[in-house]
Parts: structure tokens; sequence; C-alpha cells
């Protein structure tokens, strides 16, 4: 029977990203095996350090990253390397830290244990920063294969073993370190309070114990945990994987409510498609900006018990029955040098153009009511946009129509239609007051290069060459070289279709506010695009348009109803519960808003707080009396209580902007 000093004793790989998580793996072993009775063969550029031992009857290998390096390509080579020289490897673990991502439906705490498991439309690992630049932002070039069906079981029974008698994994992790006194204050459990800032607070550098915590009312509020939940829970879904660290709150709860992240992590991704394994990961922060040191160790000894227990549950027999992964090397070998081919690609993108807009498109997306916009993506001119070529369509609209939103409708309908053509390409830009400081005819002109090339692989010999010559010097490629490469790879699409939102929010740091037209109808031209945009129907910029086809937006009756019927009123409004309410406030509503959604949304905020039929009635008629009041300066106040939550129009001291929304009112008449 093969020894210790076999490498094909070997069936369990277990990767570890840091030094601290490789600690807390060497700290599960039952017998540890010394060098002199490890393998001592290595395969050849295998420059691994392992760790050998047996761990609930198998015989594990432990690796761990070199130091200093991370991310996928990175874990993805050690795991390569790995089962390269042990070529009896069955299945793997990746055990270690992340940074949780907490909602409503997600209690996760500092500490906690949040396991790859398969949901819809998931296999349990999401890379969130390697992928194609689509209409809706950013889509990931593919899915990751699933952890084996053998771990899974392996977790469904840790599942009822946690719900007949818990896993105690809070006292377990405690006995290691309690017999080992060099551990107690790196891997115990912290006294340092679990907060959690809300996201708009951002750390600025000093200890959040000094800095942060002066306000308590920056932190979100959370009861103790009570019995039968444990100090340390375990989560069950979908980690997110980049290779960056995540230390922005917004972005993580972005892409945890649109993916339902659970944590994120740097090294995962690299493994799912050619290292079958299990994502195990101990929670040491939130992905915010409110990152220390404090929780790794514990952070790190929870995931490793954890890991422990799954290898409890599995039978050695059961393993060597398993196909070995080393069969199928040559694709975990096409799998590295896929991912570091995408990783090099994202590198020359993020160069550049580090614009995305991608979060305005997801929530503007977000805010669109269902069945509305429809009748502007039914329209005779839309549709004849659509299917013709070089054709421009402006679309002029008061302040508040909508037509953000409906922009966004725009391109998901591009998007559905273009999904499966890879001769079509569409590119977006959101033009907003309050990034003046980034808006500039050679930084659009970068971005929507940088969307076109998000959509090929590998990237045109011409933008790497752009690199290879401006990125050594630190320098931006002149205009003309972005003009240049922006028509060579547009001319790779067939149709290229290009929408802009908010002309009128067109601002530089030098002054200009009214060149942009004359910009995008000069790419239109040059590179035979099809174009539509958006403003306020401001005579500076539609007489620009003069000569292309327009259909002006604003709110329909329809889109004004399908508004209401999908506001959400809390459960002490009576709106919600009586039919014939809702009806009268749909009614008033689509004849008072005089096509402006903002005021819509205005109204209905302001009747949240209304609970008798009469309070409702009364609100609804104070709306008409202010509806029907023509005085200027009447007129202006409900556009300034409008926009008091619009982009572009609040300062960010919080006062409203009310010289923006008065600018809109003089044009409506054009309407």
């Amino acid at each position: 029977m093969p020894g210790p000093s076999d490498p094909d004793s070997y069936t369990v790989g277990w990767v570890c990203a840091l030094s601290t998580e490789f600690t807390a793996a060497q700290e599960q072993f039952d017998e540890e095996y010394e060098p002199q009775k490890s393998p001592d063969h290595r395969e050849a550029n295998d420059f691994n350090v392992y760790s050998f031992g047996k761990i609930e009857g198998h015989m594990v290998v432990v690796a761990v990253l070199p130091n200093g390096q991370y991310g996928t390509a990175s874990a993805a080579t050690v795991a390569k390397d790995m089962i390269r020289s042990f070529r009896n490897i069955r299945f793997g673990l990746m055990v270690g830290i992340g940074g949780g991502a907490p909602t409503e439906d997600h209690d996760i705490r500092l500490g906690d244990v949040v396991v790859s498991s398969p949901t819809p439309g998931q296999g349990g690992v999401f890379q969130y920063d390697l992928g194609k630049a689509t209409e809706d932002g950013f889509q990931p070039t593919a899915s990751h294969n699933k952890p084996p069906p053998l771990l899974l079981a392996a977790v469904a029974g840790l599942k009822t073993q946690y719900e007949r008698n818990g896993l105690q994994i809070h006292d377990k992790a405690g006995t290691i370190v309690s017999k080992n006194k060099r551990l107690r204050a790196k891997y115990g459990r912290p006294e340092d309070p679990d907060y959690l800032f809300a996201a708009s607070v951002k750390h600025k550098g000093d200890p959040c114990q000094e800095l942060c915590v002066t306000t308590p009312k920056d932190l979100i509020p959370r009861t103790p945990r009570q019995e039968p939940l444990e100090d340390v829970e375990v989560h069950y879904g979908t980690i997110a994987s980049g290779n960056t660290l995540m230390k922005d709150a917004a972005k993580r709860d972005e892409l945890a409510s649109r993916e339902d992240i659970l944590c994120f992590e740097m090294e995962a991704a690299g493994l799912m498609d050619g290292f079958r394994c299990l994502v195990i990961r101990g929670i040491c922060d939130y992905s915010d900006s409110h990152k220390n040191d404090q929780w790794q160790g514990y952070a790190a000894m929870t995931a490793a018990v954890y890991a422990k227990q799954i290898l409890g549950i599995i039978l050695p027999g059961a393993v060597t029955r398993e196909e070995t992964i080393v069969s199928k090397i040559d694709e975990v070998i096409s799998s590295v040098e896929n991912l570091k081919r995408s990783i090099a690609d994202r590198e020359v993108l993020d160069w550049l153009s580090d614009e995305d807009f991608g979060t305005y498109q997801f929530d503007e997306r977000s805010k669109r009511a269902a069945g509305t916009c429809q009748w502007f993506l039914d329209s005779p001119e839309y549709q004849s946009w659509t299917q013709e070529k070089d054709q421009v369509l402006f679309c002029p609209g008061i302040a508040g129509a909508g037509k953000t939103v409906l922009v966004s409708a725009v391109i998901e309908d591009l998007h559905s239609r273009c999904e499966t053509d890879s001769n079509t390409a569409t590119v977006h830009i959101y033009c907003r007051y309050n990034r003046v400081d980034r808006q500039s005819v050679n930084k659009l002109r970068a971005s929507l290069l940088r969307q076109l090339c998000g959509r090929l692989s590998p990237l045109p010999k011409g933008i790497m060459q752009l690199y290879n010559e401006y990125k050594p010097r630190r320098m931006e490629p002149p205009p003309e070289r972005i003009l240049s490469e922006l028509e060579s790879v547009s001319g790779l699409f067939p149709r290229v279709f290009m929408v802009v939102d908010a002309l009128d929010e067109w601002a530089t740091k030098d002054g200009d506010l009214y060149s942009l037209p004359g910009e995008l109808l000069l790419l239109q031209r040059k590179l035979a695009i099809n174009l539509l945009a958006t403003s306020r129907p401001i005579p500076l910029i539609s007489n620009q348009f003069k000569d292309y086809s327009s259909i002006s937006i604003i709110a329909q009756q329809q889109d004004i109803y399908a508004y209401v019927d999908n506001f959400r009123w809390p459960e002490s409004s009576c709106i919600g519960k009586i039919p014939e309410l809702q009806g009268l406030v749909k009614q008033v509503m689509s004849q008072i808003v005089k096509g402006m959604f903002l005021l819509a949304k205005l109204y209905l905020n302001s009747l949240v707080n209304e609970t008798s039929q009469r309070d409702v009635k009364d609100a609804l008629k104070r709306f008409e009396d202010r509806a029907n009041n023509n005085d200027k300066d009447h007129k202006f106040n409900i556009v300034d209580q409008a926009y008091i939550d619009t982009p572009g129009y609040v300062a960010q001291d919080g006062s409203c902007q009310c010289t923006q929304s008065k600018m809109a009112l003089p044009y409506e008449k054009e309407m």
C-alpha cells in the first residue's frame, strides 16, 4: 500500500491564498507528515510549497500561493502544478478568507462561513470583473462549473447535521487555538466589535474605532444572535471572484442585489473550470473601505474547520472511485491560458478607459415599471431606426419625462435583439452634470472604443500596439489615434448602435456645453453607425438635429397607470388594499403630472404615509389645486421638489439645485 512519501497516495488537493490560511489548514491535520516522510518528487516547473497529512482518513496535500501573488491566474497556476505533481487528486478545496456582502436576505457576520453552492443560473462562483461589455453593462464570458456531486452531497449532509445537532465551528476553532498559545492572539475570536457600516460611510485611513465609530448613526443596527443560531453560521450560495480586492460598499451592494452574492474573494474563478473544487470562505470583513486584519486569522480558522467537517462526511473509498483531475490536464492548461489572456485583455481595456456606464444602466433599468416604454419601442420612428442602417433618431423631452429610464429600455431592447448576433454591437453613454471632470470628447471616444473592444477576443492588433506604445510612457493616446482606432474597430461590426442619454447634461471642465451633438453626428457619419440621443428641448441642441428623425418623449397615460400599479405601498397604506382608491390615484396622476414621471414619483411618495381614504382624497385634491395653479413661482416650487432626488440636480451637501430645474421650464412649450 502506498505510503505518505508516494505522490499517488494523495487524493484531495487543498489550496490557500495566504500564509494565514495555510497555517489554519495545517491545524486540521489529524496526522501531519514530516518532510522526510513526504513526497520529494515534483514535476518540472512546479514551484509550489506543500504540506502533507491525513484528515478524516483522507490523504491531503495543501498548497499556498507564492507570497504577494493574488488573483485568479495565480490560483489557477498553483492548482495546475499541484495536479501535475500529484496525479491521483480527485477533487479540491479552496479554503480561506473573504469579504461578506450582508443583505436583508443574508445576515452575514464576521467569522461566518460561506460555501459555494449552485443556484438557478449560477454554478456557485461568479466572476464579476472579466467578461464582455454588453448593452446591460457587463456580462461574464462564461459560467463556471459547479462543485462535483460528491462535494455537494457532503454539503447537504452537513446541512442536515447542523439542523439536528449544530456544527459547533466556533467551539472547534477555539479548541485548536487553546492547544497552541502561539495561535491565540491571531486565530482566536477577536474582541473587536462586529461593526457593519452604512454603504455611504467611507473609511479615510485611521483605525475605524478612532474615526468611523464616532457616529453610531452610520452603523447598520443588528440584533445579537439567539439560539438556535450559533456564533458561526454557514451560508450557501454564490461567491463573487475577481482580480481586485473589493472595498467599495456601493458596488458590493449592487452586485449582491443583482447576482445574489454572499461574499467576495480573489481566487475561486481561476479554479472552477479545471480544478473540481468546493470554495469555502470565512468572513473577515464586509468588502468595504473599513478593512483591517483583526478578523483574518479567526475567519481562516472557521473556514478550515468547516472544510475538515466536509471531509469527515465523505468516505475515503468513495473518493477513489472519482475520476482524477489530471485526466483532463489539457483542459486545465487551456483554461489557465485562457484566463491569463482574459486578464491581460482586461488590463488593456481598463487602461484604455475606466468609464463604466453599466452601473447607470443597472440603476435605471431597475427603476422601470413593468410594461412602461413599450409605446416608444413600438413606434414607427424607433422601428425604422433599428431596421435601417446609418440612422439618427433625436428624442427630446421635458425635464422629468422619463428619458433616462426610456434609454435603459432601449438598451435592453437592443440587447435582446442582438445577444445572439456577434455582427452587431451596442455602445452607450450617460451624460451627467455631476461628472464634469470626467466628461471630454477624448474620454467619450475612448469609452466607446473600450465598449466595442469588450466584445472582441483577442483584442485587435491596433489596440495592443496603442497599449504597448503609450502605457510604458504613462501617457494617454492622442485624440487622433483614438479616433483612428475607433474607426477601425467599429468597421469590424456590420452594425453598431450608439445610444446617448442627456445631451443637455454634457459639460466639461473647460466650460464646453453644447458641442457634443456635433461630435456625435460627426462620429455617426464617419463610422456609419446608428445614433439615438435624448435631451431636454434646448434650441442650441435641437437645432443640430433638425435634419434628422425625431420623436418627443413624454410620460404616456398608460405608463403612468403602470407606474402606479407597480408602486409598492407599505402595509400601513390603505391605497394598495382598496382597488377603487388605487383607480382614483391613477386617474388623478394621469391628469396632473403633465408628462413628468418625476412629479408622479413625488406625489406617490407623499401619499405613502396617508392611512385613511379621507386623507388620500384630501391630498389628491391638494395636488389638483397645485397643478391648476398657473403662478410661475408656484410652478418652479413643484419642479424643485421633484428634482430633490434627481442625479445632477442635487448638490453634494444635499441642497436642491433649483436653478437647473428652472432651466427646464422655459422650453416646455416647444413640446
